[in-house]
């Protein structure tokens, strides 16, 4: 009878798969329980290796920008895994709004996987 409970338990698993499968946000295909597809995912606006360590726009060799040296702002660090470009910056104002509310965790684990690469 131990064979009873496996079938249940992916039987279950298919069902919430299928009851809770979304399309990407972006291009509108099917995303599984992503928010983005892989595709989309992957052309996500990514910073450049050389990014100023205070706002992260790309400056060579990682220095300060011009603008962090003249004004230096509130903040000290920025960490960042992608530039706020189209179409991150309209995903980010909806979820601001509530309407996408799995995207920040959905960058925050894209954001983590480039970390570790």
């Amino acid at each position: 009878m131990a064979i009873l409970p496996q079938i249940i338990g992916s039987l279950s698993a298919a069902l919430a798969r299928a009851a809770l499968a979304q399309d990407c946000l972006l291009c509108a295909l099917p995303s599984g329980n992503s928010p983005l597809c892989t595709a989309c995912a992957a052309d996500l606006p990514r910073l450049p290796g050389a990014c100023c360590p205070r706002c992260a726009l790309p400056t060579p060799a990682g220095a300060l920008c011009g603008r962090c040296l003249a004004h230096p702002p509130h903040y000290d660090r920025t960490i960042a895994a992608y530039r706020y470009d189209f179409p991150l910056d309209k995903l980010i104002m909806l979820s601001n709004t509530g309407i996408v509310w799995r995207l920040p965790l959905f960058l925050v684990n894209r954001w983590r996987r480039l970390q570790a690469t």
